[in-house]
């Protein structure tokens, strides 16, 4: 099981991976992303909890469920981090901490401000079949913990890794 981190040493890193992602699957929280992001690594718990609860204005009879992304691809995005990060500094036994997180950032594809929102490839430029499999996996694992749907958990897996689970080439 992947660990819950209550926060990550490199939260710029998970910032960026996490920016790209809203980017592509919810741009219209990027006005609030920098406010979003400051309140999740605050209180990550809180960020998650969010105002799933009903908002309906008194006796109007309508109810709205207001229910921001960007929490919860923190929380995928920090995960993720960890797992990359993780990975490099065992692949690479003489990188510690800092230089972990540059491999990892050296991975996401960087993005023009002039790109569409949905724009195709990967976010991640990962290396094996492995990896993008175990990305995937933490991104159902964290959105299912955290109720959200399996269709949306698809749509950021894709996001970050390709088309698909089995998407790409092989190891080299």
């Amino acid at each position: 099981m992947t660990k819950r981190p209550e926060k990550v040493a490199d939260q710029d890193l998970v910032k960026v991976l996490a920016r790209e992602v809203v980017h592509r699957v919810a741009p219209g929280e990027l006005r609030t992303f920098r406010f979003t992001s400051e309140a999740y690594f605050a209180d990550p718990r809180r960020a998650l909890k969010g105002d799933r609860a009903s908002d309906g204005v008194v006796g109007s009879g309508v109810t709205e469920v207001v229910e921001a992304l960007t929490p919860v691809v923190l929380a995928v995005s920090s995960e993720v981090a960890l797992y990359l990060a993780g990975l490099y500094a065992v692949r690479g036994a003489s990188r510690a901490g800092r230089a972990a997180s540059e491999a990892v950032r050296r991975l996401i594809r960087a993005r023009s401000d002039d790109d569409a929102p949905g724009a195709q490839g990967p976010i991640l430029e990962l290396r094996t079949a492995e990896e993008r499999h175990e990305v995937r996996r933490i991104v159902e694992e964290v959105m299912a913990r955290n109720g959200y749907a399996e269709e949306l958990a698809r749509e950021i897996a894709d996001a970050l890794t390709e088309a698909g689970p089995e998407a790409g080439s092989e190891d080299p």
